[in-house]
């Protein structure tokens, strides 16, 4: 691998089309207003990331994290990755789909069913998940209706956690050794890690469908020992082993295991179970024909009338509680508000944070109710979870944004606890600190109100993500879009682009001019015509020097 090859003008313009054109839909949805900003000024973007990579100016940012509750109790680490760093990841993503292409292709669609890739050079990275999916439970059927009726269903516990960048990059790459795999290697460390301190060898950034690819490079030789077992089918990292007896799937099971131990995978040994399936739907398991694995909310409604009746098939037992997971996620992205389906999600929304995303997208589809106000409020106090108290302010938020008469908050209260939130810096209360600061910039729409010069003191991550929530005000000299602009980390400049040239701003009521600018800040205004183009565009050497060695602003 050569960092040329990832640095290629053509490779980078793949990149960017795949992460836009990405099945990752809740993903991609945070960023929206960043990659509006950034295709913008697309084509001068690349020329200067790829300036920035032969250069050896590039540095590979720690991601934020999202920590999503799990049914279990612990959580499922999200990395919100800066958006150069997305691009970067893709374009090494690309490579290793070139180089691994033709050796997938003996076991797509015959024992592995996850994350196929389209055509090469597509602007699609993977096939349609409905389609790779449906193939995968045809599979099962075919293993059932020839006899093999015993199952065995095996699970990786932190499975992307623990993956292993030696050995990533020695599949991908088995016979080359050059300093541009050890500068991968070196941004894979930092992807996979919160900060500098602790920077590890493993994991992948959860998130990216990049990730979602390499994770399969890594599971390739795997597949490739396993694959003369006539029972063995994978989708991601949930594996079934089929067979015509308990002792032939129990023969499989351990060479499995023994080949994942191999790789440093660790078997989830309280999900692993051996069952005699009586029927099609117990081979299927725990992956219902409904199977939704990007969450894409809105594709479809349904009639509101089959709704409720669809939900309670979902839930069970006095008080209720979700039995079917994946069937009651997907309805809740789906079903149109009802006042009876919306008692029923308040009533289990405290009791399955798993399932807090799918909850408070329901939720957020509702103009302003009581009860769901009651219900944040007291999430927001007591829950234990940042990600739900984070979302319960969300709520919150909008509710104080489009009617105050309305809102009964005690704004008093809620202003201090916001403040305190804001202030609190660790690393996992991310969500809560975005929310806590999305109240605060509703507040600061009073008269004589400060609240969003808090933001100032944020993460360049959380800052970008709080733009279209920015007061007014905050376009004024000296506040925090002034702050945005001189941020040398691009995100924050980005996202207040558009509420730039919507006001007709200019860089001259800040008391700043381009050169204070990142490139690809400079470049979407450009395009936008907040500030003139004359002459040569921005020189990115002399921009890595000033910020380097703060030398002046001549030309490289």
């Amino acid at each position: 691998m050569k960092l040329s090859e990832i640095a290629s003008r053509r490779n980078l313009e793949l990149a960017w089309r795949r992460i836009t054109t990405g099945g990752n839909y809740q993903y991609k949805q945070l960023y929206r207003r960043l990659y509006y900003a950034y295709e913008v000024a697309l084509s001068s973007n690349l020329d200067d990331l790829r300036q920035r990579l032969i250069g050896g100016a590039f540095t590979a940012c720690h991601p934020e994290r999202i920590y999503i509750p799990k049914a279990s109790g612990l959580h499922r680490p999200i990395a919100l990755l800066n958006i150069e760093d997305q691009i970067v990841l893709q374009a090494f993503a690309n490579l290793a789909a070139t180089r691994m292409q033709d050796r997938r292709a003996s076991l797509q669609f015959k024992v592995v069913f996850s994350n196929i890739l389209e055509k090469r050079n597509s602007i699609f990275f993977f096939r349609r998940w409905q389609d790779t999916y449906d193939a995968f439970q045809r599979r099962i059927r075919k293993h059932y209706q020839a006899g093999m009726k015993w199952v065995g269903d095996f699970d990786l516990a932190a499975f992307y956690d623990t993956i292993s960048h030696e050995l990533l990059l020695r599949t991908i790459y088995p016979q080359t050794n050059n300093s541009d795999l050890d500068w991968i290697a070196q941004c894979l460390r930092t992807w996979s890690s919160d900060r500098q301190a602790s920077g590890h060898g493993h994991g992948l950034p959860q998130g990216p469908l990049a990730s979602d690819f390499l994770a399969e490079c890594f599971l390739l030789p795997i597949d490739l020992q396993l694959q003369k077992l006539r029972g063995y089918t994978r989708y991601v990292d949930d594996v079934r082993l089929f067979g015509a007896t308990e002792d032939e799937v129990r023969a499989d099971l351990i060479e499995l295991e023994r080949h994942c131990r191999e790789r440093g995978l660790i078997p989830q040994t309280g999900k692993f179970a051996i069952r005699r399936a009586q029927n099609i739907q117990e081979a299927m398991g725990m992956l219902p024909s409904i199977s939704d694995p990007q969450h894409e909310a809105g594709s479809g409604t349904i009639d509101r009338k089959q709704s409720m009746k669809a939900l309670l098939s979902a839930v069970s037992g006095r008080p209720y509680r979700v039995t079917d997971k994946t069937r009651f996620r997907y309805l809740l992205y789906r079903v149109e508000t009802d006042s009876e389906i919306l008692r029923l999600v308040l009533r289990l929304l405290p009791h399955h944070p798993e399932h807090a995303d799918a909850c408070f997208t329901y939720l957020g589809r509702f103009d302003y109710r009581k009860p769901i106000e009651k219900l944040c409020q007291s999430l927001i106090q007591n829950n234990p979870y940042p990600y739900v108290r984070g979302e319960a302010w969300h709520i919150l938020s909008r509710y104080q944004r489009v009617n105050r008469s309305m809102v009964r908050t005690d704004s008093t209260a809620y202003k201090e606890m916001a403040v305190t939130i804001a202030k609190r810096k660790t690393q996992e209360n991310f969500v809560e600190r975005w929310g806590a600061c999305h109240f605060l910039c509703v507040l600061d729409e009073l008269p004589k109100s400060r609240y969003s010069q808090f933001l100032k003191y944020q993460t360049p991550l959380l800052q970008s993500f709080l733009a279209e929530v920015l007061p007014g005000a905050a376009f004024s000299k000296g506040k925090v879009v002034e702050d945005y602009l001189k941020r040398t980390t691009e995100g924050p400049g980005l996202s207040v682009c558009s509420g730039l040239h919507e006001r007709s701003l200019t860089l001259a009521i800040f008391g700043l001019n381009v050169a204070n600018l990142p490139s690809q800040v400079a470049n979407t205004l450009r395009e936008l015509g907040v500030v003139s183009a004359p002459g040569s565009k921005v020189d990115p050497i002399a921009e890595i020097l000033n910020k380097r060695y703060s030398v002046g602003g001549s030309k490289s």
